[in-house]
């Protein structure tokens, strides 16, 4: 009899175990994705050593590529429909900083649609919230992933690929520069990008927005290429800290050293799209 019922308990253990599923501890970090040449410290969850991300730290990431992603919601169905294209509408939450320990459950309670068509990805449901794993989406979504383990960083490209150029537009030089203000502002009237030039110099200055307060922005290398100048910024998060839950600009400001090289043609920073006037 007692044998009988030490089997049935065992039993009934297994069962609750598959009905509710495994539970596992993943461990939540700052990721550095560098999309499109500007990286941002991104929440994630490593499971199995591999990043799993929010859908909407996904789009916020990509909102300002060629790889822009929208997102909706059916609750009726529990589905998740992802947008190829589609503009973003970032939320206060977005790109917060996650528990450092956390249980999950390898499953998704939700179906997963790109452009009306049901698609696979391995999940985790973490609190109620489902993260899914990076690669997966980014594949998912054509888009161009690899991780450098010496740089610690996992680089997307979302632009598409253009034709050979002749060998005398092919060369890439990296250039000088200054950065001479670099401020949190709480007005303006948009994302920008103004620039002139003066005695052989070129200055600079921009505007990106941001949906809290507590970011920070740093400008890391200068590009010029086929008469354009290309900056490449790095964006760091609130992380874990309060901050006021407001719309935040940044403003930075820098001098480049233009070398006599003729530029003649336009100022790109990844992440900052000027016609973005009011979110």
């Amino acid at each position: 009899m007692k044998k009988y019922i030490v089997c049935t308990l065992l039993i009934l253990v297994l069962l609750m175990s598959v009905i509710h599923g495994a539970s596992y501890k993943v461990t939540g970090h700052e990721q550095k994705i560098n999309v499109d040449g500007s990286a941002e410290q991104t929440p994630c969850y490593i499971f199995e050593q591999e990043n799993y991300i929010k859908l909407r730290d996904l789009a916020a990431l990509l909102q300002h590529t060629s790889g822009k992603i929208g997102l909706d919601y059916s609750v009726d169905k529990k589905e998740i429909y992802i947008l190829p294209g589609k503009d973003y509408t970032p939320l206060s939450t977005d790109l917060m900083s996650l528990k450092k320990e956390a249980s999950a459950e390898q499953k998704s309670t939700w179906n997963l649609y790109i452009n009306q068509e049901q698609i696979k990805a391995k999940a985790l449901l973490v609190d109620g919230h489902h993260f899914y794993r990076l690669r997966d989406l980014a594949e998912k979504l054509h888009l161009k992933i690899s991780y450098d383990k010496d740089l610690h960083t996992v680089f997307i490209e979302t632009s598409k690929e253009v034709p050979d150029l002749p060998e005398d537009e092919k060369e890439v030089r990296e250039l000088s520069f200054e950065v001479t203000s670099m401020e949190n502002i709480y007005d303006s009237t948009g994302e920008r990008i103004d620039y002139e030039v003066r005695d052989g110099k070129l200055y600079v200055t921009f505007v990106r927005y941001f949906p809290t307060a507590g970011y920070s922005m740093e400008v890391e290398k200068v590009f010029f290429q086929k008469g354009n100048i290309k900056i490449l910024t790095k964006v760091h998060g609130p992380g874990s800290n309060v901050v006021a839950q407001v719309i935040t600009f940044i403003q930075g400001e820098l001098v480049i050293d233009l070398h006599d090289l003729p530029f003649h043609g336009t100022v790109e920073i990844p992440g900052i799209n000027p016609k973005v006037t009011d979110r």
